[in-house]
């Protein structure tokens, strides 16, 4: 009997809502309080700088399983246009946000001049993604690099739809090659190799393997390796990892990004998990996942910039203000991301499937 597979894993989108929101509570607990030891022992559950790593492998695993496992046809073309209106209308309008905030004192027309025709304070380079210049909105680090590996993915698509077995040799080849092409890239080979090994991995052959066999150890590593550098923060490893570190090119992130090809193995593989994960709660967060993850960098900018105000408004007390500032985070976030799905996200998307749609055809594949 053939396998019927689905167009879309919603449990998917719900694994990227909790990436996002792990985002949000920890640049939120630790961008005043990560001096408290309690803040650095959560931050190892709510790791917001590694959660990133599973944005991208994850993003392998998406831009590739329509491909090598649905079988459609890639136009190279249309593939860039849709990815265009997928990413940068959202990043745009947070980035414009947070630059406005980031002015705010200076906010007159002599000011904005300056910004249009001479590109004080790195307007133009953050506003194209350009050289990883991102002093205003911090975390569109992570859209330059979604962006740039969007141009290159379909050619490792390319080249596993010709042999699925050339997904093992492409990761070597990253792996080995990270020094010069760098290594986020290895963070979506793994999730293409994942898609291309998507019905092992899916299927009942998947217990035979020696991932199965030792599926309790190694989720157990992947939440160490995840938690790495946090573990850091607690306790310093020594100079000889960051040695390591330095010649091999091999850093926290590349840790994490093997851990998140375990959980995402794990979200695969595990009905339980995905059944879990298919909460009517946890898919609504991670369809608006994207919308977290640009909202939530000026809203806690602006709690920390106005904390001792906000304080005394709130009656003095810090805890009692941390707490309900981070309720009033969490539902301004939620009601921002949800108005930017509707207003940005779904209209941009659809408007790039119309323009790729006119298209002539590129190169398809």
């Amino acid at each position: 009997m053939a396998t019927t597979h689905h167009s879309r894993l919603h449990y998917l989108d719900s694994a990227r809502g909790i990436a996002a929101m792990m985002v949000l509570v920890g640049h939120y607990i630790s961008w005043k309080f990560d001096h408290h030891m309690a803040v650095r022992y959560l931050s190892l559950l709510v790791n917001e700088n590694d959660a990133v790593s599973f944005f991208f492998v994850l993003s392998g695993f998406v831009l590739a399983y329509p491909f090598l496992i649905l079988d459609k046809k890639m136009d190279i073309g249309k593939f860039y246009v849709n990815r265009f209106f997928r990413l940068y209308p959202g990043f745009l309008a947070a980035f414009l946000i947070n630059y406005i905030y980031s002015i705010r004192h200076d906010l007159n027309w002599a000011e904005v001049g300056k910004v249009l025709l001479h590109s004080d304070r790195g307007f133009w380079q953050e506003f194209f993604l350009l050289r990883g210049n991102n002093q205003h909105f911090l975390p569109g680090w992570t859209l330059g690099i979604e962006m740039a590996a969007s141009f290159l993915i379909p050619f490792l698509i390319l080249a596993v739809r010709y042999n699925k077995k050339l997904a093992n040799w492409l990761l070597l080849a990253i792996f080995l090659g990270n020094l010069v092409i760098g290594s986020f890239m290895i963070h979506f080979a793994l999730g293409i190799w994942v898609a291309a090994n998507f019905n092992l991995i899916s299927g009942p052959e998947f217990h035979k393997s020696a991932l199965y066999r030792y599926r309790f150890p190694l989720v157990l590593v992947a939440m160490v390796l995840f938690s790495l550098r946090k573990i850091d923060r607690l306790s310093a490893f020594g100079p000889f990892f960051k040695t390591f570190a330095d010649y091999t090119h091999i850093d926290f992130f590349v840790y994490s990004g093997i851990a998140s090809f375990i959980f995402l193995v794990y979200c695969i593989h595990f009905k339980g998990v995905q059944r879990i994960l298919e909460s009517k709660l946890l898919l609504f967060y991670g369809k608006i996942s994207y919308g977290i993850y640009l909202v939530h960098w000026v809203l806690v900018r602006f709690i920390y910039d106005y904390w001792d105000r906000l304080n005394d408004l709130l009656g003095g007390s810090e805890q009692r203000t941390f707490i309900l500032l981070f309720f009033a985070l969490l539902g301004t976030s939620t009601l921002l991301a949800l108005a930017i799905y509707l207003w940005i996200e779904l209209p941009f998307m659809r408007l790039g499937k119309k323009i790729a749609g006119r298209m002539k055809a590129t190169v398809e594949i």
